[in-house]
């Protein structure tokens, strides 16, 4: 199969964090990660600010649409079915793709 470049990653709030919109920005990534509830706009890195003050004006759910977070769930139950065969533990031999 052929390599691809990730584009955009879709993230649930534990991942609301500085350091994860700085690694993403490096890597050209577009962040879709959905801010907490108790989330300020006048700081942190300007995507996660720029979400923020869509949420306001369009709601969570309205955001959630724009940006299509429910793709979420398709990952979410694919590791969940992976973990449930291998475990919780599995670790790849190398870093080689």
């Amino acid at each position: 199969s052929k390599l691809r470049r990730v584009s955009e990653a879709v993230m649930d709030g534990a991942y609301d964090n500085a350091e994860a919109y700085n690694l993403l920005r490096r890597m050209d990534v577009k962040p879709v990660i959905k801010p907490r509830r108790n989330a300020r706009d006048d700081r942190g890195p300007p995507e996660r600010r720029r979400a923020v003050r869509l949420i306001r004006r369009i709601c969570d759910e309205g955001w959630a649409g724009m940006m299509d977070y429910g793709r979420r769930w398709a990952v979410e139950t694919t590791f969940s079915t992976f973990k449930r065969q291998y475990g919780e533990y599995c670790m790849a031999k190398t870093w080689k793709a």
